[in-house]
């Protein structure tokens, strides 16, 4: 063997430690155990309240449990930071999350600009303001009198997500698993009101009553599809056929607004109209017609519709992303216009209520 050789192998040899060094190495850089990893809770600029994103951070502090519907006391959490509509001044306000401080509930007075506190916490109150509802660790559904205090338990075994309330407080309706069901709230019966056709492929969500109580709407989505197809969009439900032998899904009509993506949509007081932001576009369109009106085209990060208690008006957030965000709220004419700030650097609206005087 010559120099040549014998210097080959050393430095083969040499490379071959480093290697085995350095992999040693970054395997215990990299190794975590749970005192190195804390989970924190954010809430997203979203409208709807209960969704959260979890995110892992390396560090050394002991791991904290996010604040999240199954981790706390959930019933004694809502009669805690429940609103006392009493102390509310009478009027109609949009209410939205302060989101970039403390995600506390406040309300713009639409007729005074005056903003008051509501809650330290954002939860569905039913139309009347008897209930509420929210989700358990085994993934069943809690419905909370607020009057009683009493809770009754869904044993659902289902995720469960959206829910809408019956004007009248009788009936619940929610998403679970991308079915639309209805729990009677006298004696909490359950009742599927959709079906799949083709399993795990159809998808119905964002259940909403309309204000009259006649129709359910939901949006459907055929998941093998990335494109909007002819079925996709907003669907009717006929209300009369809860507790009735007549079958829901023959009681549908639609699709409205044909759409590729999740709509967020919202009924007239009336129950005529249903608007809609989809496609960076906010639409109305009239059920009995099905003729649309375009309101605002090519819009960006819309969230929060809304309507006016007298119809005439619909109220939305927008974010602008910048070295500040911030997210404002307008109105805008039901019959078409241009937009009104109402409130510049506030947050997503969540819903628009109605105070009278007690």
């Amino acid at each position: 063997m010559n120099y040549k050789s014998i210097r080959f192998y050393l430095f083969l040899l040499l490379w071959i430690i480093s290697f085995i060094i350095v992999g040693c190495l970054g395997l215990k850089t990299t190794k975590l155990s749970l005192d190195d990893v804390t989970i924190t809770s954010t809430v997203t600029p979203n409208p709807t309240p209960t969704r959260y994103i979890i995110t892992i951070s390396i560090s050394t502090e002991t791991a904290e449990v996010p604040i999240t519907e199954a981790s706390i006391d959930y019933k004694k959490h809502i009669l805690k930071n429940r609103i006392d509509f009493g102390e509310i001044p009478p009027g109609v306000y949009l209410l939205y999350t302060d989101w970039k401080s403390s995600d506390n509930i406040y309300g713009v007075n639409i007729e005074t600009n005056e903003e008051v506190f509501f809650s330290e916490y954002m939860f569905s109150y039913s139309n009347n303001k008897n209930f509420t509802s929210y989700r358990t660790d085994d993934r069943n559904l809690m419905i909370l009198n607020l009057n009683t205090e009493d809770e009754e338990e869904i044993e659902f075994n289902l995720q469960c997500y959206e829910r809408s309330w019956s004007p009248d407080d009788k009936y619940l309706a929610v998403n679970c698993e991308d079915q639309i069901y209805v729990i009677n709230t006298e004696d909490f019966g359950v009742q599927q009101l959709t079906s799949s056709i083709h399993p795990v492929v159809d998808s119905y969500q964002n259940p909403m009553w309309s204000p009259d109580g006649k129709w359910i709407a939901t949006t459907y989505h055929d998941l093998m599809s990335l494109n909007s197809t002819e079925e996709n969009g907003i669907y009717l439900i006929d209300s009369d056929c809860i507790n009735q032998s007549i079958q829901c899904k023959q009681n549908m009509v639609g699709p409205f607004f044909p759409y590729s993506i999740h709509a967020e949509y919202s009924w007239s007081p009336d129950s005529e109209r249903i608007v809609t932001y989809l496609n960076n576009a906010i639409q109305v369109v009239n059920i009995d017609t099905n003729e649309s009106t375009r309101l605002i085209d090519k819009v960006f990060d819309i969230g929060g519709l809304n309507w006016s208690p007298d119809g005439d008006w619909i109220f939305f957030s927008q974010f602008f992303f910048g070295i500040e965000n911030t997210i404002n709220i307008y109105k805008i004419p039901a019959q078409g216009g241009e937009p009104i700030l109402v409130a510049e650097d506030k947050g997503f609206i969540s819903t628009v209520i109605e105070v009278s005087s007690q």
